[in-house]
């Protein structure tokens, strides 16, 4: 019997163009942004869902249709099977990438995970062709058991709010690209006074306008290490404003 296949993309991006053979599952979430608590799976889901829904107003029945199966095919894949895991490493990517690693906590499939080469910056797979897509799954990176437990333990640091913990596991890393992703996190902290909003506060004086498109590319090219999609930064935005 042929070992089963599976690629688990970033968001719907990469899936547009992605090619290979092999089932397709996208992480679609946004887990460094708001409630990650719950006592179990379905209550995560559920709060998940009532959080995008005030949050972004994205009703909760699309979260329920297209967000919560995907990962429920996750729990679903078979033994043996070999999982490629497309992820990015700013720390919008890497949350997501953490909480699928803690849905596949398991010792009996192979698992890989296919990252951007660092020299292209933060702009990872979104502009890569097709072709340099094939190209890149040649250069994935084995993930032994333990590694897929230290991304495990990244989660739950994360979901709990443990930056003590969170800061240990970056020092303690062979992952640089953990180092950087948490402590971006770290610097987010959690007051309103933080790393992206004083980041943001500086541009809009800088630039000397409100125009997002200007305000959004500068913020990427200077801290591109969140991977903040443009609707995270409008309600960053949005926040600021009401000051």
């Amino acid at each position: 019997m042929m070992e089963a296949v599976y690629h688990i993309l970033n968001g719907d991006t990469l899936k547009d163009k992605f090619t290979l053979p092999g089932e397709v599952i996208v992480a679609r979430e946004c887990l460094v942004d708001g409630d990650v608590s719950g006592e179990n799976l379905t209550d995560f889901w559920n709060r998940r869902a009532v959080y995008l829904s005030k949050a972004y107003s994205i009703p909760s029945t699309e979260y329920y249709q297209k967000s919560i199966p995907e990962f429920q095919k996750i729990l679903s894949i078979p033994a043996f099977s070999t999982v490629h895991l497309w992820f990015e490493r700013d720390l919008f990517c890497q949350v997501n990438f953490w909480f699928c690693c803690s849905l596949i906590n398991r010792s009996d499939v192979e698992v890989f995970l296919v990252i951007p080469s660092k020299d292209i910056g933060w702009s990872g797979f979104a502009n890569m062709k097709t072709a340099e897509l094939k190209k890149q799954i040649l250069a994935k990176e084995r993930l032994s058991k333990d590694d897929i437990q230290f991304f495990n333990q990244c989660w739950i640091a994360f979901k709990h709010n443990r930056f003590l913990d969170l800061k240990s596991l970056a020092d303690a890393s062979k992952f640089d690209f953990i180092k950087q992703a948490i402590n971006a996190h770290l610097n987010r902290g959690i007051e309103d006074d933080n790393q992206p909003t004083i980041v943001l506060k500086r541009i809009i004086e800088d630039l000397k306008t409100v125009e997002f498109s200007a305000i959004f590319e500068s913020f990427c090219e200077r801290e591109g290490v969140y991977g903040f999609t443009d609707i995270h930064i409008k309600r960053l935005l949005t926040k600021i404003q009401k000051e």
